[in-house]
């Protein structure tokens, strides 16, 4: 497989839309399919989280974008770790390249660039970041371990023990967390604060 990102790739692959992240993320040294499906899963909720930080759908965009290529250099590695949780390891990247380009005040995408995947950007596409920044605003209210926990029990399915696991809290204090913090998102939608 190529170490380089090919745009018709995008196509979706119906025998990939079965297979968990994980599983994904362990194939894409051999299957050419297996990251492409990986990112148009989760480019939407990464980039619509980089706009409610950012403020900026092209910044979104391309900080998203190179998440997600530095996401594909690692996962071409050989004998790499497997990803428990490949959607809180996603956001845990996207969230170092903001710390970057907040420190540096400026926007580099030098994996982009290498990988190829500095793809330009639709207006089409810019739109959909922007038409879900209701959620990423509701969730910007939460502190790290609520959204964490929101996203991995509630959008990925854990269960409250791996959850509890990963942001290392007890069982119930994690489900009495997790049940606040959906009341919480969920007031602010319905009420329309946050956005």
């Amino acid at each position: 497989m190529s170490r380089r990102w090919d745009r018709a790739r995008l196509r979706r692959s119906a025998d990939l839309g079965a297979m968990t992240d994980t599983e994904l993320l362990a194939a894409v040294p051999d299957s050419e399919w297996a990251f492409p499906e990986f990112y148009r899963r989760h480019f939407f909720d990464l980039a619509g989280w980089m706009f409610r930080r950012t403020h900026d759908a092209q910044t979104a965009h391309a900080l998203a974008n190179e998440s997600m290529a530095l996401a594909f250099q690692w996962a071409m590695q050989p004998n790499r770790k497997r990803v428990e949780y490949p959607k809180a390891w996603i956001f845990t990247i996207a969230r170092n390249e903001l710390v970057r380009w907040r420190g540096k005040g400026s926007l580099e995408t030098p994996a982009s660039d290498d990988v190829g995947l500095a793809l330009p950007v639709a207006d089409s596409r810019l739109e959909a970041i922007v038409e879900h920044s209701d959620l990423y605003a509701a969730l910007d209210e939460l502190s790290d371990d609520e959204a964490f926990a929101l996203v991995m029990g509630y959008g990925e399915g854990h269960t409250i023990d791996e959850v509890a696991s990963t942001i290392g809290r007890s069982h119930e204090a994690t489900k009495k967390m997790m049940q606040r913090s959906k009341a919480k998102v969920r007031r602010r939608l319905v009420s329309g604060e946050g956005v």
